[in-house]
């Protein structure tokens, strides 16, 4: 246990890098399975703590994806850059220390942060490197990883078509289950996006209810307020400016 490893006031440089690792998975089981992002940043702070000076490449995604839940409830500059930086920060050392499963993590999910020009910008070094990444024994995140940078290519160059057709293709690789419920969602908010910047309202309503459906039928709670936030923009497409509020509060 944590209290074993690190009881000892002779507690080795050892123990304490496997008392970080058991709090950085603590972590990730706060974030992703009860969504207590509280406990989850104390978790994070201890882990840090035991790692001291050099962090490892796991808990800096961890960070990463604690402050980009921040970064969407709380939509500051400040925050939405400390989720990049980390994002990032884990891409760099994973490649350094040749830990790709980390590496790849690192760039779909900071691929999937948004598709805002200027976050494109930030990216455009990332997104290059991707090319340099050498394929690794998973099928399913190599699939997952090529999907995104080829959509994260196509949106950079707004050729939205192409875009598009990749998350279709997403859906059509990633069939209805548990297990693809995460990347099926992610095709479909890409989707509801694409159809927002094409004032496509339509298109959006369509979207919005496969990703409701998604969440409902595999309990992804975390997704909740991307659908909040799409019929928010429907509603606000429309005309109905009530319920684009209400949306909105629900999104918040």
């Amino acid at each position: 246990t944590i209290a074993e490893l690190t009881s000892s006031s002779r507690c080795s440089a050892k123990d304490r890098e496997r008392a970080g690792y058991a709090y950085n998975d603590m972590a990730t089981i706060y974030i992703f399975h009860f969504y207590d992002y509280g406990k989850a940043l104390d978790c994070l702070i201890k882990a840090r703590a035991y790692y001291g000076d050099h962090p490892s490449t796991a808990l800096l995604i961890n960070f990463a994806h604690l402050a980009n839940f921040y970064s969407e409830c709380l939509p500051t500059e400040e925050n939405r850059r400390c989720a990049l930086e980390y994002y990032h920060q884990a891409f760099r050392q994973a490649v350094s220390k040749k830990e790709w499963k980390e590496a790849y993590n690192s760039f779909n999910n900071v691929c999937c942060m948004d598709s805002s020009p200027e976050l494109m910008q930030y990216n455009n070094g990332l997104i290059d490197s991707f090319n340099i990444l050498p394929r690794i024994n998973d099928r399913r995140l190599m699939d997952l990883s090529h999907y995104v940078y080829r959509f994260t290519v196509a949106i950079r160059d707004q050729q939205w078509d192409k875009a598009s057709g990749v998350f279709h293709e997403m859906l059509d690789r990633f069939k209805p289950s548990a297990e693809n419920s995460r990347f099926r969602a992610q095709a479909y908010n890409g989707l509801a996006k694409i159809a927002c910047s094409q004032n496509h309202p339509d298109s959006l309503l369509h979207y919005t209810r496969m990703l409701e459906e998604t969440t409902r039928r595999y309990t992804n709670p975390d997704i909740k307020k991307d659908v909040s936030l799409f019929y928010s923009l429907y509603y606000k497409m429309r005309g109905d400016s009530l319920k684009a509020r209400l949306y909105k509060l629900d999104y918040f």
